[in-house]
């Protein structure tokens, strides 16, 4: 997860953004990949008790639910105005 951050990091500058276009936006799509990959990493990590990597999933969970009910309002109001 660590390594595929750094795209990550090296393609967030103004610069990078202009110059990647419409791209830039997929690529930064990977970061929920890459948090359910840390998840999934720190549950491997642990040996007995997986209550602390069970709420990091759970926090995780809840945020991309957010996100996904977010993304879905956008685009039903994209839909619904004309133009």
């Amino acid at each position: 997860a660590f390594v595929l951050m750094v795209p990550l990091a090296a393609t967030s500058t103004n610069r990078m953004i202009r110059r990647l276009g419409g791209t830039w936006r997929k690529l930064h799509r990977l970061v929920y990949a890459i948090g359910v990959a840390g998840v999934v990493h720190f549950w491997w990590l642990v040996k007995k008790d997986v209550s602390e990597p069970t709420e990091f999933a759970v926090i995780l969970a809840v945020l991309l639910g957010f996100r996904m009910v977010w993304a879905l309002r956008e685009r039903t109001i994209r839909k619904a105005s004309p133009g």
